[in-house]
């Protein structure tokens, strides 16, 4: 079998290729789901050094505020406050009692988060923690936990629940409602993915707690916040923003790998400019060879501001 004759090749066989393989990288980019990272912290994280955290490249935080009806966590305050203070975006959680009914439960934390959750605006998330089985059985745990979560809806906030599959569906099981709120779940895994509770759904789950820093060699390094629980959220920056309502959203840089991958491509496309330049100088070059080829430039040129829309 005869080898290629290197010097049969044309240019624009060369261009067609590059631009091939930039459509390529460009389906996978948008293919790619997205994801912020996050923490949750409450009294156990000792005092969190904010700086540290947002340096580690935190985007949001989900902080404890209360427990029960009668249980304040004293880091509520300064953790709420100084999460806001350096940019980093937060939402608050409650840690559900099923011994204690909905209704003064959610008293409980509107009484200690009001004042707060004003700082800024928006329709915040008021999750409860759901690990904990107090003695009052599936039926009446079902019932306090709507309870606290319609209720917070009622008053104007979002209301949603924290939890593993394991711990959700022995406590709670698989109720009617269980896709009226939002759900952040608990799967401790390095998997692409989480592994969800009967009945929950990608759609409303769109936080994971994923595992332990440092306990864990997936999760991500978080610096400030002693050993400290690491989340996503599936979105960018001002999709999360969106959800909870924030207004006058800040310049959203690109994480560093797209960044570093779109610069990859423009480099790519100048050169591939340059050489259509070239090529429309050559006489060999059918006119519908060069109009194709143009064609490919300019649904590059598409292709780009998408991605840079979705990830700027």
């Amino acid at each position: 079998m005869r080898d290629y004759n290197p010097y049969l090749r044309k240019t624009e066989d060369f261009v067609s290729l590059k631009t091939d393989n930039i459509f390529t990288s460009l389906k996978m980019l948008l293919a790619t789901p997205v994801k912020i990272k996050g923490i949750d912290v409450s009294h156990w994280n000792g005092t969190v050094d904010w700086a540290k955290v947002k340096a580690s490249g935190i985007d949001f935080a989900i902080i404890k505020a209360t427990e029960a009806d009668y249980f304040l966590d004293d880091k509520w305050n300064i953790n709420w406050r100084a999460a806001i203070d350096h940019e980093i975006i937060v939402t608050p959680y409650h840690f559900f009692r099923d011994n204690v009914k909905g209704a003064p439960q959610l008293d409980w934390f509107m009484k200690n988060t009001d004042s707060y959750l004003n700082v800024v605006d928006g329709k915040t998330i008021a999750w409860a923690d759901v690990e904990t089985d107090n003695g009052s059985g599936v039926a009446a745990r079902q019932n306090r936990l709507y309870g606290y979560c319609s209720g917070a809806v009622a008053y104007g906030l979002q209301s949603g629940y924290y939890s593993s599959k394991s711990k959700w569906e022995s406590l709670i099981g698989n109720p009617a409602w269980t896709n009226d709120f939002l759900q952040w779940v608990a799967s401790w895994t390095p998997a692409s993915s989480p592994v969800l509770p009967i009945g929950w759904t990608t759609e409303k789950c769109k936080f994971w707690q994923f595992g332990i820093y440092p306990t864990y060699s997936w999760a991500f390094p978080v610096e400030g916040a002693g050993t400290v629980d690491v989340n996503w959220f599936y979105g960018t920056v001002q999709e999360l923003r969106d959800l909870l309502g924030y207004s006058a959203p800040p310049p959203v840089d690109c994480c560093e790998e797209i960044r570093a991958e779109i610069k990859r491509l423009d480099a790519e496309i100048r050169f591939i400019k340059g050489e259509l330049g070239s090529l429309n100088q050559r006489a060999d070059l059918t006119e519908q060879d060069i109009v194709l080829l143009n064609q490919d430039m300019a649904q590059i040129d598409i292709i780009i501001a998408e991605v840079r829309k979705i990830f700027c």
